[in-house]
């Protein structure tokens, strides 16, 4: 995965960037974690990025100030890696 900008919410999904910022495009490798997650499709909004995989799992990470993680709740402290959304959608083909 690349990714370029700001990582101050943990969007890049590696922890160990935090705060960083990139002019260019930047393999983002997050200990490899994203290869293993086999990633399907990817949406990033401002802070924060939303990923769904082959076996229909969603991960979020960055911020969560207004919810959008799906967490069910809302926070300031940002995730800095991918972590799975629980959901009912878990095991099914989108």
């Amino acid at each position: 995965m690349f990714s370029a900008g700001d990582n101050s919410f943990g969007q890049f999904g590696d922890a160990a960037l935090l705060d960083e910022v990139y002019q260019s495009n930047t393999m983002i490798r997050a200990g490899d974690f994203f290869a293993l997650m086999q990633l399907e499709m990817v949406a990033a909004g401002e802070y924060f990025v939303l990923a769904l995989n082959t076996q229909g799992q969603v991960y979020g990470w960055g911020a969560n100030k207004y919810g959008q993680l799906g967490r069910g709740s809302t926070s300031l402290t940002p995730l800095a890696t991918p972590t799975v959304i629980e959901s009912d959608l878990t095991g099914r083909r989108i």
